[in-house]
């Protein structure tokens, strides 16, 4: 039986994951883009990270615990109308500090199998839309004029 600390941090994850930037572009999408590659790809990215979520909404669940989605920062509505290569820099850092946050929780959780597991499953899959990220913001660099 997993014990209160576990589901804490279970909840305090799900939290960060549904209310991070990542998330709030996917419903807001506040950038001005001709190009719908871009869109896809992050759609693509948001899809998974949802799909995350509903994992920790599950866990959560068969734990008997309450759900609390939690609301996004405040200073997510100043993204409005920004070049992509600034949102795409915002959604780095913002991913990376995600990814940070599920590595050093899969460690907390370490005792907890079950939880372990899911929170490495989802650090893997933080962890690859962060590389997708950081190709977007690199090639988006590369095409800027100088």
């Amino acid at each position: 039986m997993a014990d209160t600390h576990h589901n804490s941090l279970i909840a305090d994850l799900l939290i960060e994951q549904s209310r991070c930037l990542l998330q709030y572009v996917g419903e807001c999408w506040p950038w001005v883009a001709d190009d719908d590659t871009e869109r896809s790809v992050i759609d693509a990215m948001v899809a998974r990270q949802q799909q995350g979520v509903a994992r920790l909404v599950n866990l959560l669940n068969g734990r008997r615990q309450t759900i609390d989605f939690g609301t996004y920062p405040t200073e997510f509505t100043d993204l409005q109308y920004l070049a992509l290569s600034h949102l795409l820099g915002l959604l780095v850092q913002s991913q990376q500090a995600l990814v940070d946050l599920f590595g050093r929780a899969a460690t907390d959780a370490a005792d907890d199998v079950e939880a372990a597991a899911l929170i490495e499953d989802i650090h893997a899959i933080e962890g690859e839309n962060l590389g997708r990220l950081q190709e977007m913001a690199a090639k988006q660099a590369s095409d800027s004029p100088a």
